[in-house]
């Protein structure tokens, strides 16, 4: 459908000293090197630290038979979580320097 029906002939020696072939200057690209360093937010290790000791701490009583306080720390982290990740999400949206709206 989108072929071209009609043979195209080259002359070999214009075709060897390449004056047939059309060049395309290709737009510069911008390589980015993101460092997992940058990762390593002091926000995020905070909330990351937080909830891992708030599952340590379930953990615990959960073993010691206080079940009762264990699940109103599960039924906290049930909202908790969620909570948190959209929260991190909006807050990785808009603090990212590689995007337009970036701080």
């Amino acid at each position: 459908m989108w072929r071209n029906k009609k043979v195209e002939v080259l002359d070999f020696r214009s075709f060897m000293n390449r004056q047939t072939i059309t060049t395309r200057r290709t737009p510069p690209t911008l390589a980015l090197s993101i460092s997992p360093i940058a990762m390593l937010d002091p926000i995020a290790l905070c909330a990351a630290g937080a909830v891992l000791g708030f599952v340590m701490l379930e953990k615990y009583l959960a073993s010691s038979n206080l079940d009762h306080l264990a699940e109103l720390i599960n039924d906290f982290l049930r909202f908790a979580c969620p909570t948190a990740f959209f929260i991190a999400l909006v807050y990785f949206l808009v603090s990212n320097p590689f995007m337009a709206w970036g701080w």
